[in-house]
C-alpha cells in the first residue's frame, strides 16, 4: 500500500487483497449489506464481502449481461433489482459465505436477497432490525439486537479478547474524524474532490473500517485534499 501514489489508488489495492483472502479463507467470509456496522466484521476478523460492489465493476468490465440474464432465469422476473439479478446469476463464482449479516433499511430487496444466499448455501443470516425513529426505546431495541448478534457471532466464530473490542471502536472513531475532515475540506470551491470520488472512498473503505488501515488511509486522503486546494 505505500507505494500508491494516491489514497483511492491504496484503496483499491486493500480491497483487492481482501478478496483474493476471501476466496482462500472462505470459513471467514461475511457477506455483508453497506449498513451493517463495520466494526462487527472486524471485532471477528471476518472478511467482507458487498456483493453489490463487484456487480458494479463486472458491468465496468462489461461481464454483467450474462449475470443478469442467468439471474432472471432464477427469479423469473426482470422487476427485481437487476444487482440483485446479477448477484444470483452470478453466485457461483463469488465467494462463498460463512456467514451473511444485514441491517434493514430503504432496500428491502438487498436483505431478501442475503436470505436467499443463506439458503442457498446453508449459512446462518442476521438481520438488526432499524427502525426509522430515534427515541430511547429504540436505541434499548438496537442494542439488545446488537448484543445477540455478538453472542451469536461467538458461538460461531469463537470467543474475542474484549480488549479488542476498545481496539477496534479507537480505529473506527478516528477514521471517521479524518472522514469528517475530508468532508469540510471538500466543501471548498471549486471542489478537490468529486462526488464519484468521495462515494468511492467511502464505500471501498468500508472493507476494512475499524483497522489501523482505514486510520492511515483516511488521513492520507485528507493530506491529499489539502494539497489540492
Amino acid at each position: 500500500l505505500e507505494s500508491c501514489p494516491t489514497c483511492k489508488d491504496a484503496l483499491w489495492v486493500k480491497a483487492a487483497e481482501l478478496t483474493l483472502e476471501a476466496y482462500r479463507r472462505p470459513e471467514r467470509v461475511a457477506w455483508v449489506n453497506n449498513w451493517l456496522p463495520p466494526e462487527i466484521v472486524q471485532l471477528f476478523d471476518l472478511i467482507p464481502f458487498f456483493n453489490e460492489i463487484f456487480v458494479a465493476l463486472m458491468a465496468m468490465s462489461g461481464t454483467v449481461h450474462e449475470a443478469i440474464d442467468e439471474g432472471e432465469r432464477y427469479t423469473l422476473s426482470k422487476d427485481t433489482c437487476p444487482f440483485h439479478r446479477a448477484t444470483l446469476g452470478n453466485l457461483a463464482a463469488f465467494p462463498a459465505p460463512a456467514v451473511l449479516m444485514g441491517s434493514s433499511h430503504n432496500c428491502n430487496g438487498r436483505d431478501k436477497l442475503l436470505q436467499i444466499v443463506a439458503q442457498e448455501y446453508g449459512r446462518p443470516y442476521f438481520l438488526i432490525d432499524v427502525p426509522n425513529y430515534l427515541n430511547p426505546q429504540v436505541e434499548g431495541y438496537l442494542a439488545r439486537q446488537l448484543e445477540k448478534l455478538f453472542w451469536d457471532l461467538e458461538g460461531l466464530f469463537g470467543e474475542i479478547d474484549r480488549s479488542r473490542i476498545a481496539e477496534v471502536f479507537d480505529y473506527s472513531n478516528q477514521t471517521r474524524a479524518n472522514l469528517a475532515r475530508a468532508n469540510e475540506l471538500r466543501r471548498h470551491v471549486p471542489a478537490p474532490y468529486t462526488s464519484r470520488s468521495g462515494m468511492l472512498v467511502i464505500y471501498v473503505l468500508r472493507f476494512f473500517w475499524g483497522t489501523p488501515e482505514s486510520v492511515r488511509l483516511s488521513e492520507q486522503l485528507c493530506r491529499e485534499l489539502e494539497g489540492i486546494i
